[in-house]
């Protein structure tokens, strides 16, 4: 079992990707951008410490674009991205103390495993539609299922 904070983009997102960009084999449901991953912490500790927090505003973003970390293939975000990682700050900022990866923050969102020329060069000219961030999730993986498990809206 792992334990992340994400956001999820809408359905509507989503469906516009997979039907843009042929080839993508993952599961849409599960596509998201991870602001930090906690690894086997508590969700009893963890979600305390999120409630309290001050998230921020609602901002905009989108899908743009692509790119590859060896063999996962991701999709880039555009949009408000400053808020985006500023966002980040604050849900790392809350969450000290816990054992957070502490790689540096390269958002994105991963829409396959395995590389695929024919994927990231469908998503070279992706450009999505615009959504607004409103709330982060904390999820559960286990065995390859996420559980979304608290959310949080920002005001």
């Amino acid at each position: 079992m792992s334990l992340f904070v994400a956001i999820f983009p809408p359905e509507d997102v989503r469906r516009d990707l997979a039907s843009s960009v042929p080839g993508i084999r993952s599961r849409a449901d599960k596509w998201h951008v991870t602001l930090a991953f906690l690894g086997d912490a508590d969700p009893a500790l963890v979600a305390p410490a999120l409630g309290q927090a001050s998230l921020g505003d609602p901002f905009t973003l989108r899908l743009t674009g692509g790119g590859r970390f060896r063999s996962v293939v991701w999709a880039g975000l555009g949009g408000d991205v400053a808020s985006l990682g500023a966002l980040r700050d604050r849900v790392v900022g809350c969450l000290a103390g816990f054992p957070i990866d502490d790689r540096d923050f390269q958002p994105h969102l991963t829409v396959s495993y395995r590389y695929s020329a024919s994927i990231l060069n469908g998503l070279a000219d992706y450009a999505g539609p615009e959504w607004w961030v409103r709330g982060v999730s904390l999820v559960r993986s286990a065995e390859g299922t996420y559980s979304r498990i608290g959310e949080w809206t920002l005001p």
